[in-house]
């Protein structure tokens, strides 16, 4: 398993509502903020949610591998990541 940060420069429903869908296990920071936790690279992550691959688009974001992390945030969010992070490193 691979971590996504998905980035949207506005709350865009339709993009949010695939989100949930398609990835439940997600986390989200904001309504503009998104983890994923799931294998594939970001460009199969972006054609899943609509982002790419598909006309209309579900809304414009950036997906983002992440490899490693540091920073504040909630407590939460940390133990999400690190959770999903050994799960790949398992699996």
């Amino acid at each position: 398993m691979s971590l996504f940060a998905v980035l949207l420069p506005a709350e865009t429903p339709k993009l949010i509502a695939a989100i949930k869908e398609k990835f439940p296990d997600h986390y989200e920071i904001t309504s503009t903020q998104w983890m994923i936790s799931t294998k594939g690279t970001a460009k199969q992550i972006s054609d899943t949610l609509g982002v790419s691959g598909k006309e209309p688009p579900t809304g414009d974001a950036i997906i983002l591998t992440i490899a490693g992390y540091w920073g504040r945030a909630e407590p939460n969010l940390w133990e999400w990541m690190k959770v999903k992070m050994e799960e790949g490193a398992d699996g």
